[in-house]
C-alpha cells in the first residue's frame, strides 16, 4: 500500500527544492542551451514566488502540479520552436562550397586527415564536398554559389548515370551531419568516400562518345 510521505506544509526552501528537482529531470531538457536557459528562468521565477508566499499557504501537491505545468509549457515550446529553428538552419546553414577555394584534391586530403583523426562528421562532409568540387572541375556541373547538397546531387545525377540513389543518400547524410541532427560515423565516412571514388571514376553521359 502506497503512503504519502511528503510533508503536509513544506517551508519555502523545501518547496523550491521540489520544483527545482522536478524541472531538472531529463525529460524536460533536450540538451539545447535555449531550453536550459528557459528552464532556469522559470525556476527562478518560481523561487521568487515561493519567497513571497513563504511556502506556507499551498498544499504540497500544488507545487508538483505547478512544476508539471511548467514542464508542459517547455515541451510545447520545444515542439513549436525546434521546427522553426531547423527551418532557419536549412535556409542559412552551409551551402556546399561557398567561399571555399580548395581544389577537389585538397578537400579530399582534408577528409582523409579528419578520418585519421577520428572526426567522422568532418570527414564525411569533406568527402562529399570533394566529390562536388571534382564534378565542377570536370565541368560535369557548373560552379554556382548557394548550391545545397541536394541540389548538387540532383545536378550531378542528371549528367552521371547509375549513381542517382547513392547521390541522393549522400546529400541526405550531408544535411543530417551539417545541420547537427546527428554525429557522423565510420560507416558515413566509408559511404561518402565510396561515393566520391565512384563519381570520380564515372564519365559524364555527354562525354562518353568523345
Amino acid at each position: 500500500m502506497l503512503r504519502w510521505t511528503v510533508p503536509v506544509t513544506p517551508d519555502a526552501d523545501t518547496a523550491r527544492q521540489w520544483a527545482t528537482d522536478e524541472l531538472a529531470k531529463s525529460a524536460y531538457h533536450r540538451g539545447d542551451s535555449l531550453f536550459d536557459r528557459l528552464g532556469a528562468w522559470i525556476s527562478e521565477q518560481l523561487a521568487k514566488l515561493l519567497d513571497r508566499t513563504g511556502g506556507a499557504d499551498f498544499p504540497p501537491i500544488m507545487y508538483l502540479v505547478g512544476a508539471l505545468v511548467i514542464a508542459a509549457i517547455i515541451v510545447v515550446a520545444a515542439r513549436i520552436a525546434l521546427p522553426a529553428m531547423r527551418q532557419r538552419g536549412r535556409a542559412a546553414s552551409a551551402f556546399l562550397l561557398d567561399d571555399d577555394t580548395r581544389t577537389g584534391s585538397e578537400i579530399r586530403n582534408a577528409a582523409q586527415s579528419a578520418a585519421a583523426a577520428g572526426d567522422h562528421t568532418l570527414a564525411a562532409l569533406e568527402y562529399f564536398r570533394a566529390m562536388v568540387r571534382g564534378c565542377e572541375e570536370r565541368v560535369i556541373i557548373d560552379e554556382r554559389a548557394g548550391r545545397t547538397a541536394r541540389e548538387a546531387a540532383r545536378d550531378i545525377a542528371r549528367s552521371i548515370a547509375n549513381h542517382q540513389d547513392t547521390l541522393r543518400a549522400g546529400a541526405i547524410t550531408f544535411d543530417e551531419l551539417c545541420y547537427g541532427h546527428r554525429d557522423g560515423t565510420a560507416a558515413d565516412v566509408d559511404a561518402m568516400a565510396a561515393l566520391d571514388a565512384a563519381v570520380s571514376r564515372t564519365k559524364a553521359m555527354n562525354m562518353v562518345a568523345s
